[in-house]
This record gives structure tokens, C-alpha cells and sequence, in this order.
């Protein structure tokens, strides 16, 4: 699986490498950085990590910054959607990251609504 994040300056994009570098011992981060985009890396795992990569970028709050995340929220019929929208219903289920505002409505994970 491949993905590209998007950060927000170089604060952002160093701590986010190292998380990941920390989290994924066989992930591969290559700049992607441009003239248009900085600040920006790829990511290379195994396809069998997908769901841990993603519930990992929820978990952290940096899914906000995928462009994989953020294109596979707008197919709802993709099998990456579905596979996003079982994180987002596992993750609404452990008490400390739902707020009662958010009980029954979005998931507890800012942004994405299933």
C-alpha cells in the first residue's frame, strides 16, 4: 500500500516520519516534496499493514493529512471505504475518544462521517 501525507510545516512532517518509522519497522518514507508542495512524503507498506497504517493515522490524528484517507472517504463504495468506516465504528466504540455530541452521529474521529 501507498500513500502521501501532506503536513503541515517541518515540525509536522519530522515527527509524523519518526511516529511512523517507530510504529512500522518495514515502512518506506521517501520526500515528495516539489516547488508546488512541501512538506509532503510518501509511504510504502506491505498491503497486509493497510489496517493498522490507517487505524494508526486515527489514532495519532494525522489522518487528516492523507491523501489516500481523504480519496477513499469519497468513493463509499470502495473496499477501502468500508475498511475505513469499520476502524471509525471500532474506534467510536472505546469510550475515551467518544464525546456525547458525537454518540450515535459521526465517529469519534474528527472529519470522516459514515
Amino acid at each position: 500500500m501507498n500513500d502521501l501525507i501532506y503536513c503541515n510545516g517541518a515540525e509536522d512532517y519530522n515527527e509524523i516520519k519518526d511516529l511512523l518509522k517507530k510504529r512500522f519497522s518495514e515502512i518506506v518514507i521517501k520526500d515528495a516534496s516539489d516547488n508546488v508542495h512541501q512538506y509532503r512524503f510518501r509511504i510504502e507498506l506491505p498491503d497486509e499493514k493497510k489496517r493498522e497504517y490507517l487505524k494508526f493515522t486515527m489514532e495519532k490524528g494525522f489522518y487528516n493529512l492523507s491523501l489516500g484517507i481523504r480519496l477513499d472517504v469519497e468513493d463509499k463504495n470502495s473496499e477501502n471505504y468500508k475498511l475505513i468506516t469499520e476502524i471509525v465504528n471500532e474506534l467510536n466504540n472505546t469510550p475515551q475518544n467518544q464525546s456525547p455530541e458525537q454518540e450515535g452521529k459521526t465517529c469519534g474521529v474528527e472529519g470522516i462521517k459514515i
